[in-house]
């Protein structure tokens, strides 16, 4: 599950000079802003990753790590049967945040035809935050900080896409974190995939005591708004949306062990459109079936 978990945890700094991670942002930006927005004329956002993060340490204030083991029935497009390995990083750096995630989903004994008997997928998705690289405190009603958000998705048979967009953070009442990301999507075009989607994610997490423990609902919600290509092409991309929360009880502090360390619970996994194939429509009739999906999955979570 490509969760987006941003814990709130005790916080941490170390200086950290001549990052990598840092120099591969910048050269990152700058090249996919280059080769994709340049022509549109979007010289300030160029300029703001020329300009802003190398007079920014990158100084590390938290970061988790979680390794997930989820299986479950029911999905869609490929087999139904799946076994899914997540690891997931988050952390907030004085520069803004960073969300990195990798699955490797197991098709139990069974074979998908284009990907064989397993497959991955994985994301890196770094946000640029105003408010820390401008040393302020910014705040419009619910919106607490205004962000640079940026996604890069790679999986297998040369999937890759490229998101950038505003991201904001909410202050919700009860939440643990809200953030709501807008995105353009562009495909890598080698994929044979139309571009010139338009995003919505938001990503949420709420905790609540429930008898000696606590519970936690996360989550985020995928929505493309629009549908681009060609079907006679074969780069039709439908409007599609992917909802998929988690719903986790703290086993550790049930059994009176150590807190938010060890986590069991269901994952459900919806998608209209699944990758954006239109669900009842020529490659969904004659090729691969229904494409939406509705899944549910049990799941082991460790922070470590």
């Amino acid at each position: 599950m490509k969760s987006h978990n941003n814990q709130r945890m005790t916080a941490h700094s170390a200086s950290i000079h001549q990052d990598p991670l840092l120099f591969f942002m910048q050269r990152t930006c700058r090249g996919f802003l280059k080769q994709y927005f340049l022509n549109r004329h979007v010289i300030t956002l160029v300029g703001l990753c020329s300009l802003t993060l190398p007079a920014h340490s990158s100084n590390l204030i938290w970061q988790s790590n979680t390794f997930t083991y989820i299986s479950g029935q029911n999905f869609r497009v490929n087999p139904s049967n799946q076994h899914t390995y997540t690891l997931e990083h988050s952390s907030s750096w004085s520069w803004g945040d960073l969300f990195t995630v990798i699955d490797s989903v197991n098709f139990d004994k069974e074979s998908d035809s284009s990907l064989g008997s397993s497959t991955y997928y994985g994301e890196f998705s770094p946000r640029l935050s105003v408010n820390k690289l401008t040393n302020s405190n910014y705040r419009l009603g619910l919106i607490t900080d205004l962000l640079l958000a940026a996604t890069y998705e790679r999986g297998e048979n040369r999937f890759q896409n490229y998101l950038i967009g505003p991201g904001f953070d909410l202050d919700i009442s009860g939440a643990d974190f809200f953030q709501l990301n807008f995105y353009y999507r562009q495909a890598d075009g080698i994929s044979n995939k139309a571009s010139g989607l338009w995003q919505v994610t938001p990503i949420w997490s709420f905790t609540a005591p429930i008898f000696n423990t606590h519970v936690t609902f996360d989550g985020y919600i995928d929505w493309i708004l629009n549908s681009k290509g060609s079907v006679n092409r074969g780069d039709r991309i439908e409007k599609n949306l992917h909802f998929n929360p988690q719903l986790k009880f703290d086993l550790g502090e049930a059994l009176g062990q150590q807190k938010k360390r060890v986590y069991i619970g269901l994952e459900y996994d919806y998608w209209s459109n699944k990758y954006g194939i239109e669900d009842g429509g020529v490659v969904s009739h004659y090729i691969v079936g229904r494409t939406k999906q509705s899944a549910i999955s049990l799941l082991v979570k460790l922070n470590f």
